[in-house]
C-alpha cells in the first residue's frame, strides 16, 4: 500500500523533469515563439524607402543665372544605390549617378523657366523617394 508521502513524492518527480513547475514547458514554448516571430520580423521586414532632401540657391533671378543645388540622401535599412536630378521639370533627368547624390551641383539656366527641380533616389532594394524645389528664372 502506498503512503500519502510516497504518492506526493512520485507526483513531484514528474514536475521536476520539466523544470520544477507546471508552467516551465509552456514558458519555454512561449519564449521560443516570441523569439521566432521577433527574428522573422527583423529578417523579413519590409524595405523602408530612402530619404532625400534638396534646396537651391538662388531659387529665382534673371537668365542666364548660375544656381547651386544642395542635396542629400540616406537609407535606414540599406544604402542609396542611385540618384537623378531633373532641373527643368520635363520628367527626364539632366544629371544622374550611382550611390548617393553629390552634396552640391551647379547648373546654369540659360533662359526663362518656372519649374520644379526634382531629385530622385533609389535604394539597394528598389525603393525610391523624391524631393522637389521650385525655380523661377526670368
Amino acid at each position: 500500500m502506498k503512503r500519502a508521502s510516497d504518492h506526493n513524492r512520485s507526483e513531484d518527480s514528474k514536475f521536476t523533469r520539466f523544470g520544477g513547475s507546471l508552467l516551465a514547458p509552456f514558458t519555454a514554448l512561449i519564449l521560443i515563439s516570441i523569439l521566432t516571430v521577433g527574428l522573422t520580423g527583423c529578417m523579413d521586414g519590409a524595405n523602408q524607402s530612402p530619404n532625400c532632401y534638396i534646396s537651391v540657391s538662388p531659387s529665382f533671378g534673371n537668365a542666364p543665372i548660375n544656381v547651386t543645388f544642395t542635396m542629400s540622401a540616406d537609407d535606414v535599412d540599406g544604402y542609396v544605390a542611385s540618384w537623378s536630378l531633373d532641373v527643368d521639370g520635363d520628367g527626364d533627368p539632366d544629371y544622374s549617378g550611382d550611390g548617393g547624390p553629390p552634396q552640391t551641383l551647379k547648373h546654369t539656366y540659360q533662359s526663362s523657366i518656372a519649374a520644379t527641380a526634382e531629385l530622385k533616389v533609389e535604394d539597394d532594394r528598389g525603393a525610391s523617394a523624391n524631393a522637389g524645389v521650385s525655380v523661377y528664372i526670368l
